[in-house]
């Protein structure tokens, strides 16, 4: 079994919206964000690995109220 650091959840309202994982061949980070009703179309950024954790939660949020403030628009 691999162990990897725990990572981050990110709720709207409640509702589980994006995610942010270890990257385990890095070392670094990546998120994974989007909902079911469309406002936040999916992005997986395992491609593009953060270095740090706090640096990927706030790309993260960032994209999510990008999303958001579009939906609301």
């Amino acid at each position: 079994v691999c162990q990897m650091p725990r990572g981050a959840i990110l709720k709207v309202n409640g509702d589980d919206v994006a995610n942010v994982y270890a990257h385990g061949r890095s070392g670094g980070w990546y998120y994974s964000a989007r909902n079911n009703s469309g406002t936040i179309p999916l992005r997986n950024t395992c491609d593009k690995v953060i270095k740090d954790l706090d640096a990927a939660k706030a790309a993260c949020e960032a994209y999510v109220r990008e999303c958001l403030a579009k939906g609301s628009a």
